[in-house]
């Protein structure tokens, strides 16, 4: 058995300004994970659960299970990570043909089919769960990412076994290892891969900062992914408002004023990204990035992305002395708020308790952590202390994600 996690993602500053060339920051949420549970098995089967993600037929959750040969004899996998061909794509389609959960195991399948590629000459099958540890759906925080991260990891470390070869990692505490940097690039490709197939043509931002961890500077311009060197881990709540909303909508909608007022909102869209700037020139300093919070979340309702219940979170952290601004694309989604860091955190509880009582869901977590990680221990079981909405898709909802294009 192999067990491998990967984290969700917030953008801290930049959203919609790096559309426009401007820098972006983004970080991994290291408490808020998904894990992918692989095992080979002496029959001959690939079987595919996933508890936490109720079937589209509207009774239990999403399974899968058909024999090797029905999907490595239909399929000609890829041998290098790489998006996948029109013809492996075809091919695994006719593999779920008649599945009513079609969208969340195709990416599954593609993986099973190129990592492991000699399933079908072992005699053996695998058996893959993947339970999500609260990381909320459709908000903007890179589940499907996550998925399809942990998923390679896991898969990665279970073909060692029909096929040895040498995954390097480092040794952390409690039962976790950290893949080399040249096993990260190999799995963070897979799962790019992966996310072609649910998302088209996605940046490929969502899948490196979960893959190397940590924080991460984009650019769009040159779409360049750059590792922020001594990122200190920073504390944060994390406001779900529960409200959904489209990335595609809040794009357009900002594209139509920068045409209605191209001097107005190019200049916001460049504060932004001073914004953006000074957080990266400041990073240690709580007291200015409390500042930059405030400006940043109101520039963004000035282009017209705000939400009353975002606004609503941010009045109410206020009240508490913290300080709060939305993440992602705006119109609903999440919020989230500044606690400090190691040397100086604040206390949420009164205002979790608050926000709470209005109906969000809150998780205190940490930006800046690890990435991807290898498990000694087999997580057979989420969290049942959050609000049904978030466990029953807390990893992510394919029908959501192929209508919307994430940061």
């Amino acid at each position: 058995m192999v067990v491998a996690s990967a984290p969700g993602k917030v953008i801290l500053f930049g959203e919609h300004a790096v559309v426009y060339g401007h820098s972006a920051v983004a970080a991994v949420l290291s408490d808020l994970r998904v894990y992918a549970n692989c095992t080979l098995i002496d029959q001959t089967r690939i079987d595919i659960s996933m508890p936490d993600l109720p079937s589209e037929i509207g009774v239990g959750n999403v399974k899968f299970s058909c024999e090797v040969s029905h999907v490595f004899e239909r399929c000609v996998s890829e041998v290098a990570p790489q998006k996948p061909s029109q013809e492996l794509t075809q091919s695994l389609n006719s593999c779920l043909q008649s599945c009513p959960d079609h969208d969340a195991l195709l990416p599954v399948l593609f993986l099973v089919v190129c990592i492991l590629r000699e399933l079908l000459d072992s005699n053996k099958g695998v058996c893959i769960v993947v339970r999500s540890r609260n990381l909320p759906v459709g908000a903007g925080l890179g589940s499907s990412a996550a998925f399809g991260v942990a998923l390679s990891a896991s898969l990665m470390k279970l073909a060692v076994e029909l096929k040895p070869r040498e995954l390097k990692s480092d040794t952390l505490l409690g039962g976790r290892y950290r893949p080399s940097t040249c096993v990260k690039d190999e799995i963070n490709q897979w799962a790019y891969a992966a996310e072609c197939i649910m998302h088209g043509n996605p940046s490929g931002l969502d899948n490196y900062v979960s893959c190397n961890g940590g924080a991460v500077k984009l650019v769009k311009t040159d779409s360049k992914f750059e590792k922020i060197t001594e990122f200190p881990a920073l504390n944060i709540m994390l406001t779900n408002s529960m409200v959904p909303r489209s990335t595609r909508e809040k794009v357009a909608g900002v594209r139509v004023l920068v045409e209605r007022f191209p001097t107005i909102v190019t200049s916001i869209l460049a504060s932004m990204g001073e914004i953006t700037e000074d957080f990266l020139a400041s990073v240690e300093d709580v007291d200015r990035m409390e500042t930059l919070v405030q400006m940043n979340h109101m520039l963004l309702g000035a282009i017209g992305v705000g939400h009353p219940s975002l606004d609503t979170i941010v009045a109410v952290t206020k009240k508490f002395g913290l300080f709060t601004k939305l993440t992602g694309a705006g119109g609903g989604g999440c919020a989230f708020t500044l606690l400090g860091n190691e040397n100086c955190s604040k206390d949420s509880s009164a205002a979790r308790i608050e926000l709470e009582r209005l109906g969000y869901r809150c998780y205190d977590t940490q930006v800046g952590g690890e990435g991807v990680l290898w498990h000694d221990k087999y997580i057979d079981e989420a969290p049942k202390v959050y609000h049904r909405w978030i466990a029953i898709g807390a990893f992510f909802s394919i029908a959501m994600s192929i209508i919307i294009k994430r940061w």
